[in-house]
C-alpha cells in the first residue's frame, strides 16, 4: 500500500515504449529502464529519472497498466539517475533500493561525487549536513556484488555487467527478454550530435566497457542517454572515436609544449566550441583531468613544477 494518496493528474510528457517481453523503456529524454512482472504485478525500474515530475509520470504510466513498483536498481549515482528516488520511497514504503557495492556510498551521500563530477570549488560541501549515521540515511537497502553474474529480484534474474569508465562502479542490466540497459557507458545519436566531448571519468575502463558491449548479445538495447537500439555497432564506434580523438588531442598539446591543467582545458573548451559558463568549465576540466591522469599513468607525459605553477610535459 502506497504511503500518501496520489492526486490524479494527467501528463504527457512521456509514456512506456515496449522494448520486448516484460521490458520497457521510457521515452523522455531519459530512457528510464521498465520490467514489468505480470505475474505479481510489480514493477522493476533501472534507474529513476532526473526529477521527481520525471517519477510521477513514470509511476503514473505504471499504475495505470495495473502494476505497483517493487524495486529500483541504480546503474550508477549521477543525479540524472536517481534524482527521481526520492518520489518512489516517498509512496512506495516497502521499495527496495538497489546499485553496485562501489556506487551506493555515492547514493547515500551526494557529497562524495565531488572529485568525480563537474564541481566548482567554490562550492562548499557542508559535512554538518551528512547524517550521523549511515543506517539513518540508507536509501540503498541492498548491494549488488561488482562483477558479472546473476542477480535475482523477486524471483527474476537480471544479469549484470559491470560497465565502468563513466562513473565508479557503473552496472549494465540484462532482463530475461535479452534486452540490455546500458546505462551511460556509450551515448546515443543525439547526445553525440550536440555534445562533441563525452563525459567519461576514466577513459581506459570506458574503451574496455564499450568493447564488453560490442562481445555481447542482447536482442536489444536501451541507452540511458539514447533511447532504444536494435543494433549498437555503429553508436560504439562512434563513441570509441570521440574516446580517441579527445585522448589525441589532450596529448598533442602537452607535446606541443608545456602546460597547466588550466591551459589544456582552455585549448579544450575552444576545440569542442564549449561556452564560457562555470558548468562547462568544470565539465571541460573534469573531462581534460581524466585524460592528462590516463597519460600520466602510460608514462607518456610527466609532472614539473615552474614558478609555483604545475606544468604536464612530454616524455618523447
Amino acid at each position: 500500500m502506497n504511503m500518501k494518496t496520489k492526486e490524479k493528474v494527467h501528463m504527457t510528457n512521456g509514456e512506456l515504449l515496449h522494448v520486448s517481453g516484460s521490458s520497457y523503456a521510457w521515452s523522455g529524454k531519459y530512457a528510464v529502464g521498465v520490467y514489468l512482472h505480470e505475474e505479481t504485478k510489480k514493477a522493476i525500474l533501472f534507474d529513476s529519472g532526473p526529477n521527481n515530475r520525471t517519477a510521477e509520470m513514470l509511476d503514473l504510466q505504471i499504475n495505470n497498466q495495473g502494476y505497483t513498483i517493487a524495486a529500483i536498481i541504480h546503474t550508477h549515482g549521477h543525479i540524472l539517475n536517481t534524482g527521481g528516488t526520492s518520489y518512489f520511497r516517498e509512496y512506495y514504503p516497502e521499495l527496495q533500493c538497489y546499485a553496485s557495492h562501489l556506487s551506493a556510498p555515492y547514493i547515500d551521500y551526494p557529497g562524495f561525487l565531488a572529485p568525480i563530477i563537474p564541481i566548482s570549488p567554490t562550492r562548499k560541501l557542508d559535512i554538518s549536513e551528512l547524517p550521523e549515521s549511515s543506517d539513518s540515511a540508507s536509501i540503498i537497502t541492498g548491494t549488488i556484488p561488482f562483477r558479472d553474474g546473476v542477480f535475482e529480484i523477486n524471483g527474476i534474474p537480471l544479469t549484470i555487467y559491470t560497465l565502468p569508465g563513466h562513473f565508479p562502479g557503473m552496472i549494465g542490466i540484462e532482463t530475461p527478454d535479452q534486452v540490455l540497459y546500458c546505462a551511460d557507458a556509450l551515448f546515443g545519436t543525439s547526445t553525440l550530435s550536440q555534445q562533441k566531448l563525452l563525459f567519461f571519468t576514466e577513459p581506459k575502463e570506458a574503451m574496455q566497457s564499450l568493447e564488453k558491449l560490442k562481445s555481447l548479445q542482447a536482442k536489444h538495447y536501451v541507452l540511458y542517454h539514447g533511447g532504444i537500439y536494435n543494433d549498437i555497432s555503429k553508436i560504439i564506434k562512434e563513441n570509441v572515436a570521440r574516446l580517441e580523438g579527445a585522448y589525441n588531442d589532450v596529448l598533442t598539446l602537452i607535446e606541443q609544449q608545456w602546460h597547466t591543467l588550466e591551459s589544456i582545458t582552455q585549448h579544450i573548451m575552444s576545440k569542442y566550441d564549449l561556452e564560457n559558463k562555470e558548468k562547462q568549465y568544470y565539465l571541460a576540466y573534469t573531462i581534460t583531468l581524466s585524460y592528462v591522469r590516463l597519460l600520466l599513468n602510460e608514462g607518456k607525459v610527466s609532472q614539473k613544477i615552474k614558478n609555483g605553477l604545475l606544468f604536464y610535459k612530454s616524455n618523447t
